[in-house]
């Protein structure tokens, strides 16, 4: 059936004939103007379209804030893998080491995360929780060691500059069959945030927390050293030269000078986006 016809409004035909007198009058003008005018005008109309266009993209546009940064490669996969997932949305800077996601996902997202346990950070006294009843002296040695070495390394990537911390201990089993025990070692391996360096009392507090927090570990025993292989702890007995500390004094400054810059120039551009040599 055809549908009734319906009259329209005086408002309707007052409000279509306004439109239609200013799409002539409109007309008429751009016919009046000469070549270099209209193509002015199509210009300067264009730019105005591509400038709200630029405004709305900037005022809609998703705000991507740092989830996690200074990543291992293992941690970042683990977590991009997680997010794809999920279907939220990321970004990675830093050649992969920081991953972004929107803002309003950020806290969220950590809690999730933390409870899937990732980023890893290794289990510390949490492997008692999964101890069998069966377990021999020799397992549960090794499983003492593991939970140090997890929570010593949690403790210590809790220092600045330091990004992550791997702690290896050799504590020999407690035997009656041996008189003389050999001394408990560790070594600590650290990477540090790109361009910083540990200073000599940070690595001399590391030292002090390892060894006091194994028994019968002495801090000649521990051997600190960073990514690059440089050995970074100092036997108590070598005494350091005038010089040496003087450099060592000037290097920390511009280290904290460097790190105050980065901060503010931070707070402007973004994490990740300035990088301060003094």
């Amino acid at each position: 059936m055809a549908a009734p016809w319906q009259a329209e409004g005086p408002g309707e035909m007052q409000g279509m004939r306004f439109f239609r007198q200013l799409g002539e009058q409109l007309r008429t003008i751009y016919q009046g103007m000469s070549r270099p005018r209209r193509i002015a005008l199509v210009v300067l109309s264009s730019g105005c379209v591509l400038a709200m266009l630029a405004v709305g993209l900037y005022v809609f546009q998703t705000d991507y804030q740092v989830l996690y940064s200074g990543l291992s490669a293992e941690d970042a996969g683990a977590i991009t893998a997680k997010l794809q997932t999920q279907g939220v949305p990321f970004r990675l800077s830093a050649n992969g080491t920081t991953i972004l996601v929107p803002a309003e996902r950020v806290h969220q997202l950590r809690l999730d995360l933390a409870v899937e346990g990732v980023p890893s950070k290794g289990k510390g006294f949490e492997l008692f929780d999964e101890m069998n009843v069966g377990m021999t002296p020799f397992q549960q040695h090794i499983t003492l060691d593991r939970a140090l070495q997890a929570e010593l390394a949690r403790t210590i990537m809790q220092i600045d500059p330091v990004v992550q911390a791997r702690v290896h201990l050799v504590r020999p089993e407690p035997t009656p069959f041996i008189r003389e025990q050999k001394p408990a070692t560790a070594s600590v391996i650290l990477k540090l945030r790109p361009g910083a360096v540990l200073s000599r009392s940070a690595a001399q507090g590391i030292v002090a927390l390892v060894s006091r927090s194994v028994e019968g570990l002495t801090p000649e025993n521990v051997t600190l050293v960073d990514t690059s292989g440089r050995i970074l702890s100092q036997s108590p007995s070598d005494t350091p030269a005038p010089v040496t500390t003087q450099m060592e004094y000037r290097r920390d400054l511009e280290m904290y000078l460097s790190h105050r810059a980065e901060e503010m120039l931070a707070q402007v551009l973004g994490p990740g986006r300035a990088v301060v040599r003094v």
